[in-house]
């Protein structure tokens, strides 16, 4: 799993992130790539805390000093998968703050100044004829 900052915006074929999205200094990049679709896709609410849970249980599993901790962040986590709507649990996941699981303030929209989205490499995208040491993909700074 990797994360965004900011969602890319498609302009003329091509999609440009901004890598800073401070207010103070931008700095842009563009991604080209084929056809105009993204080589990856967003995770969805309940996919991002599938995710979580799997990361928490192997922390429990481990039996580390911070079980307790763990177990509380659990039962949060399983709290909130099963508060959500069918439609909920298929909206795009977009975290407040940073990403880690034990950091985990809850979701937030697409608006919001300090949000994390998490992605995943979208295996349709690629073309799988390809040497793995073909770009399939350009990030230019």
């Amino acid at each position: 799993m990797a994360y965004l900052t900011e969602f890319p915006i498609q302009k003329e074929g091509y999609f440009l992130f901004n890598l800073n999205g401070g207010e103070d200094r931008n700095v842009y990049s563009w991604l080209i790539t084929y056809d105009g679709k993204l080589p990856f896709s967003y995770l969805t609410k309940q996919a991002y805390l599938e995710w979580r849970r799997a990361a928490i249980l192997e922390g429990i599993k481990l039996g580390d000093a911070y079980n307790v901790l763990n177990k509380d962040l659990l039962k949060q986590n399983e709290d909130l998968l099963n508060g959500l709507s069918a439609k909920e649990r298929n909206e795009i996941a977009i975290i407040d703050g940073k990403p880690f699981a034990n950091e985990f303030k809850g979701f937030t929209d697409k608006n919001a100044k300090y949000k994390t989205i998490p992605i995943v490499p979208n295996l349709s995208y690629f073309n799988t004829k390809l040497p793995k040491s073909s770009p399939q993909f350009l990030k230019c700074m």
